[in-house]
């Protein structure tokens, strides 16, 4: 889950390192425009935290119900399950609305997106951490910050030659597809990951 979790924050400094360059230079944007465009991503951001803070816990306690009202860490992956398949695709549809010079609405739509999706992903992972390592909670979220870290370091470098190789819309779809390969962990984890946490002293069930 850190290694996802960092992949897919990683995609913020992506957007953050890239959306400049497609803004003033495809679009002839000012720097003072470029900068405001970035309140389309928070708004997303926005939307998506206001999505959790309704619904994370009324699919953890629906799922609780479902399981005689034993409650899990893993029901609050359903959301993080969403965000994994669709971060990446709205990655790949970033490259290509550059690419395309798509109108300047439809960027900010897919900026928006962006963001949306990239709050499906963390916070639920989140939750998931400090639930599942209880007393461990700190740590556990300190592995999560630290992979964060290290893969924001080194996936962007990334950036700049895939898009002078294959340019906006194959190049970022390339890191999208990395998304899309790791987007199966949540899945497997809210599958199993009751079983696999037994297997430590740090968040197996008391």
């Amino acid at each position: 889950m850190s290694l996802h979790g960092a992949v897919m924050f990683s995609y913020y400094y992506v957007f953050s390192t890239t959306l400049p360059d497609i803004l003033q230079q495809l679009y002839g944007l000012s720097a003072a425009a470029t900068g405001l465009a970035f309140i389309a991503f928070s708004v997303g951001s926005t939307i998506s935290v206001i999505s959790m803070n309704i619904l994370l816990d009324k699919i953890y306690i629906k799922l609780r119900e479902e399981h005689k009202g034993v409650g899990a860490p893993e029901f609050r992956l359903p959301m993080c399950i969403a965000g994994a398949f669709s971060l990446p695709l709205a990655v790949m549809a970033y490259g290509w609305v550059a690419q395309m010079r798509l109108p300047l609405p439809i960027v900010m739509f897919a900026v928006g997106v962006f963001g949306t999706t990239l709050m499906l992903v963390y916070l639920p992972l989140n939750a998931y951490v400090v639930d599942a390592f209880g007393l461990y909670a700190a740590s556990g979220m300190t592995a999560i910050i630290v992979a964060r870290c290290l893969m924001s370091t080194v996936l962007p470098l990334a950036t700049d030659p895939l898009v002078r190789r294959f340019d906006w819309g194959l190049g970022l779809s390339v890191l999208g597809g990395i998304g899309l390969v790791l987007a199966p962990i949540p899945v497997l984890v809210f599958r199993y990951g009751a079983r696999w946490r037994q297997l430590s002293d740090y968040t197996k069930d008391n």
